[in-house]
């Protein structure tokens, strides 16, 4: 006990550093039987286990499953000779 009591041991959580964007709510208005749902626009290199433990800590969100999907985006088309 160089500097104190011992520490309390606390639950050690990692949180990744890449963004969520909030891209649709959807709320319970529209069909009452059915849960409120979200939907975020994540990095491809995060897991659902991710993006639960990351909305359950950080923002205090009950979250029953998380649903991933990938998908390419447009192509572009590039004109030269302007």
């Amino acid at each position: 006990m160089l500097f104190g009591p011992t520490p309390i041991l606390r639950f050690k959580m990692f949180m990744p550093t890449m963004p969520m964007t909030l891209v649709k709510v959807r709320e319970r208005r529209e069909n009452p039987r059915r849960m409120a749902s979200a939907v975020f626009r994540v990095l491809p290199s995060m897991t659902k286990w991710e993006i639960k433990e990351y909305l359950q800590k950080i923002y205090d969100l009950p979250v029953a499953k998380v649903n991933t999907m990938n998908y390419q985006g447009k192509r572009k088309r590039i004109i030269a000779g302007r």
